[in-house]
């Protein structure tokens, strides 16, 4: 501490802030009070009249009535001023048979919408489209219709095709290769196989019917597909290698077994099997804890041992069992 106030004591470690509160000290007797404010009496009980004095439209409040006086068309000093009062647009009345300027802008929508008019393909454009044409079908199984050929490859796709093309060293396989009125991932058609890798949308319900009719349908015409999931791919890449080795070089779809890990998606939630699920609603219903009474969750993890977030997600998975079970508040009214 440098220095101290002369009136109160109050001490400061600088020069300046001690004189600065020196001149406000409350103890200065050179120091003279403000005076605190006071309301005008007369405007206290004033009535607040929300007419315009103009017009006489009655607004919603003080802001409104103030923007509609400044604007007002019976105020003779408003500074408003509309731009489009006594103007009309200049296309009012014209069309493209009277007006020079609408028949030009029409022309140049045309040109742009159809293309030139009166333009022909030469001989030679036409001899190489047609075969830019056939190459695309002879690239697509012989197929011109319902072509995936612009389609772009998931990461699954091109993952898996570069394993067909380093790992099994194969001669040819086929991309989208297109089979009645259904795709292959990857197909080796003289030997009439085909591989299938499904992404997470193939969990859908009408995915799945599809996926079925569509595996039934290469069934019947001496296909065999290996259908792999990409989520059991990305967790078990070493044994979904070799799998797909011998599916292509052997043509024969061996029994396998991922094993299913934890993938989390949110914060603290994770996929779990259905024995997991099952085991925690077992440990809840075996407590011995009535779910009906308030502060039964506290009980619950104290005898256990599962946190609220898990016995909330237990209740969401089976909503069913546990809804006529659990407590809940009872709607209040107002005034009660």
């Amino acid at each position: 501490m440098r220095c101290a106030c002369k009136h109160c004591g109050r001490g400061f470690s600088r020069d300046w802030n001690c004189h600065r509160h020196e001149q406000i000290c409350k103890k200065n007797p050179d120091v003279v009070s403000k005076p605190k404010y006071e309301p005008c009496i007369d405007n206290i009980n004033t009535a607040i009249t929300l007419n315009c004095k103009f017009c006489g439209k009655l607004c919603k409040n003080i802001l409104s009535i103030r923007a509609h006086e400044r604007t007002c068309p019976a105020n003779p000093d408003r500074k408003y001023v509309s731009h489009t009062v006594g103007h009309t647009a200049w296309n009012k009345g014209l069309t493209k048979e009277t007006s020079e300027k609408l028949q030009h802008i029409a022309q140049s929508c045309s040109k742009a919408l159809k293309g030139r008019a009166g333009h022909k393909h030469t001989e030679e454009t036409k001899k190489l489209l047609s075969m830019i044409r056939k190459q695309q079908i002879a690239d697509n199984g012989g197929v011109w219709w319902n072509s995936r050929s612009k389609c772009k490859r998931s990461y699954a796709e091109e993952w898996t095709k570069h394993i067909l093309e380093n790992e099994t060293n194969d001669i040819k396989f086929y991309e989208e290769y297109h089979i009645g009125k259904w795709f292959l991932d990857f197909a080796w058609p003289d030997r009439k196989i085909g591989l299938e890798i499904d992404g997470s949308q193939h969990e859908w319900t009408e995915r799945q019917r599809m996926d079925t009719e569509k595996d039934a349908y290469c069934t019947s015409q001496g296909w065999k597909i290996l259908r792999l999931k990409w989520s059991d791919i990305s967790m078990n890449k070493p044994q979904a290698i070799q799998i797909i080795k011998q599916f292509v070089l052997t043509s024969e779809i061996v029994d396998y077994e991922f094993q299913h890990k934890l993938t989390k998606v949110k914060k603290g939630y994770y996929h779990l099997p259905d024995n997991v699920w099952e085991e925690r609603k077992m440990m809840m219903f075996n407590s011995g804890i009535d779910m009906s009474k308030f502060g039964w969750q506290s009980k619950m993890v104290n005898h256990t041992g599962l946190t609220k977030r898990v016995i909330e997600r237990t209740i969401e998975h089976f909503y069913d069992e546990f809804k006529d079970k659990i407590f809940k508040r009872k709607p209040t009214t107002l005034g009660n």
